[in-house]
């Protein structure tokens, strides 16, 4: 396989639906999310879903849900 195979299969691109920059092919995921998803988005910094890869959020109220949501739902058991 030589680096434009490799290049077309290891490629990173940002899929929230209405980026400016979701047409754009990032070289690494450790790039986008430092770069693009960190500038441009809300990214979950919890280790867990930096571990996942691609948690990311194109408001900050959509995080916070998430942050409560997962604080009701893992920490105190509530499905409510």
């Amino acid at each position: 396989m030589n680096i434009m195979e490799t290049m077309m299969i290891l490629r990173y691109e940002c899929n929230l639906i209405g980026c400016s920059d979701s047409l754009t092919v990032h070289v690494s995921y450790l790039f986008l999310q430092q770069v693009h998803f960190r500038s441009d988005h809300f990214l979950c910094e919890d280790e867990t879903c930096l571990a996942k890869k691609f948690i990311v959020f194109q408001i900050e109220a959509e995080l916070k849900v998430k942050h409560i949501f997962f604080i009701h739902t893992v920490c105190y058991g509530d499905t409510q």
